[in-house]
């Protein structure tokens, strides 16, 4: 098992940090969760600054993308529904009380 700064090393190094001076990972480009920037400012790879920063803004992409997935679920047509709401009832089965945690959109598989 790695050590916990050799981990961190290695997590820092799938890392980078953008224009703004945002901490993002390479893979993706999303900004990482807060317990990794902690992780970060801890080992001396960013400020803390830097940390506050990275989380402030990565809130904000996090409600942006989700406000958007709201307004899409909710102009979805009503052929992709059924599908969804099939596709749901063959996984849970029959009866099924289901539940989008996004958009407390409730219904019965």
């Amino acid at each position: 098992m790695k050590n916990k700064a050799q981990e961190t090393a290695n997590h820092w190094n799938d890392a980078y940090l953008d224009d703004k001076c945002i901490v993002r990972w390479k893979s993706n480009n999303m900004i990482p969760f807060e317990d990794m920037l902690h992780e970060f400012t801890s080992a001396g790879y960013i400020h803390p600054n830097v940390a506050t920063d990275s989380e402030l803004l990565r809130q904000e992409e996090v409600s942006a993308f989700l406000a958007d997935y709201r307004d899409y679920q909710s102009n979805r047509p009503a052929e992709q529904i059924a599908e969804e709401r099939m596709e749901a009832r063959a996984a849970m089965g029959p009866g099924v009380e289901m539940v989008n945690v996004f958009t407390g959109e409730k219904w019965t598989s």
